[in-house]
């Protein structure tokens, strides 16, 4: 009865729907940005930007296990290759 569809970015979305309330129930579908990625489905991050975000977090003394688990939910990367990496970065490989 009060179906609609609507597009736009996540931020567009929390503007819209912070201002009107959706009527019935809804769908969320959310899209990878398309970009060329590391790793399948990653979502666009680069190797040089997993490499640095651990880098990054290694340097602030965070193991190389949650370095890896971190970065590869923030950018998107395979955990298996954010671990590995993470390894060779800390001389552990």
């Amino acid at each position: 009865m009060h179906e609609e569809f609507w597009r736009g970015t996540l931020d567009d979305a929390a503007a819209e729907f912070s201002e009107r309330k959706p009527r019935g129930e809804i769908t969320l579908v959310i899209e990878g940005s398309g970009g060329g990625g590391f790793g399948a489905g990653a979502g666009g991050a680069s190797g040089a930007d997993l490499e640095s975000a651990i880098a990054a977090m290694l340097k602030d003394g965070v193991s190389p296990s949650e370095a890896s688990k971190r970065s590869a939910t923030e950018l998107g990367a395979k955990k298996k290759e954010a671990y590995a990496i993470a390894l060779r970065l800390a001389g552990k490989q």
